[in-house]
């Protein structure tokens, strides 16, 4: 009897063992197999980051040209040269306040249209604004002509004393 119970004995603690090492070698796999897909998963997430800062870079660069291009644009148009040369008249002598200048310039029937003009450019463009200041530096027309807080008569040649 304890020539049966002896082989027995071995091949069950062999087998438990070898249960032992299966299992151990399986959680190692295991791991190994998490970190590779850990590693995997970070390097494409990086990758699609890159991406995504390589289109924004692109985008904002768009977006920058074409708001640079814009003010060329709008000084080329015989709309803005005409406003300009005529303002020279009635603009040369800006004197009284910044609300009394808007109240006169925003009456004027030329600069009427070129608001409107400047208005419409600005939706189509997704600028907030787009104002003409003339040479000496006052806001004869603006985007924001219809609002209590408009550009126009306000002097922006320099900081107020």
């Amino acid at each position: 009897m304890k020539k049966i119970i002896l082989p027995r004995l071995i091949l069950t603690l062999g087998m438990a063992l070898l249960a032992l090492v299966c299992w151990i070698a399986a959680g190692f796999l295991s791991d190994r197999m998490v970190q590779q897909e850990m590693t995997s998963t970070v390097r494409t997430e990086r990758q699609m980051a890159a991406s995504i800062v390589d289109n924004m870079a692109q985008i904002i660069a768009s977006d920058l040209a074409m708001s640079r291009a814009i003010p060329a644009t709008l000084a080329q148009m015989d709309l803005t040269q005409r406003a300009l040369a005529q303002s020279r008249h009635y603009a040369s002598n800006p004197g009284g306040t910044e609300s009394q200048r808007r109240i006169r310039w925003t009456a004027h029937p030329a600069l009427a249209k070129v608001n409107r003009f400047l208005h419409d450019a600005q939706g189509f463009s997704g600028l907030d604004s787009i104002w003409l200041v003339n040479d000496q530096g006052f806001c004869i027309a603006s985007s924001n002509a219809e609002d209590a807080n408009s550009f126009i008569g306000y002097d922006m040649s320099g900081p107020s004393t």
